[in-house]
C-alpha cells in the first residue's frame, strides 16, 4: 500500500512542475507591450531511465538529449520590474508540466513581438528539479 501512495506522490509531483522564464532587457519596456505568451523550447538532457515505459529500480546517471515540444509560457503580470527607465525584467510561467530532464542547453523563443534585440539574459526556474539558471544571449556567431 505505502509503495501505491509513493508512485501515485511521485506521478503527482512529475505532473505538477512549473517552470519560470524572467526575462531581462537592457532597456524600458513597458508592461503594455509585452506579448501576453511565448512560444519556448527547451534542450535538455535527461536521465535515460526516465525515457523507458518501464523504468527499472537501478539507478543510471547516463544522460541522453531531448527536446520539448513548444511550450506556451504566460506573462505574470504581477512580476514585472523596471529598474530607473534602464532596464526591465518580466517572468513568464508554464504550469503543471512534466520533467524535461537534469540540464538545459538550450532555450529557443518564438515571438513576434518580444524584443529580442534588448534581452541581456533569461533566468530559468522550476519546481521539480528546482533549476536555477541564468542564460546570457548568444551572438549571431555561435547560432
Amino acid at each position: 500500500m505505502i509503495d501505491v501512495l509513493n508512485q501515485i506522490l511521485d506521478l503527482f509531483l512529475f505532473i505538477a512542475n512549473n517552470i519560470f522564464l524572467t526575462v531581462t532587457f537592457n532597456k524600458d519596456i513597458h508592461r503594455e507591450t509585452l506579448p501576453s505568451n511565448i512560444c519556448v523550447v527547451l534542450d535538455t538532457l535527461i536521465e535515460e531511465i526516465y525515457l523507458n515505459r518501464c523504468p527499472s529500480t537501478n539507478s543510471s546517471e547516463i544522460l541522453v538529449p531531448w527536446k520539448s515540444n513548444p511550450l506556451m509560457c504566460e506573462l505574470d503580470r504581477m512580476k514585472y520590474h523596471n529598474f530607473d527607465g534602464k532596464q526591465s525584467a518580466a517572468t513568464y510561467y508554464i504550469a503543471g508540466v512534466g520533467d524535461f530532464g537534469k540540464i538545459v542547453e538550450r532555450i529557443c523563443i518564438w515571438q513576434e513581438r518580444l524584443d529580442l534585440e534588448a534581452l541581456v539574459s533569461i533566468q530559468l526556474q522550476d519546481d521539480v528539479r528546482e533549476w536555477n539558471q541564468k542564460y546570457c544571449r548568444c551572438s549571431l556567431i555561435d547560432r
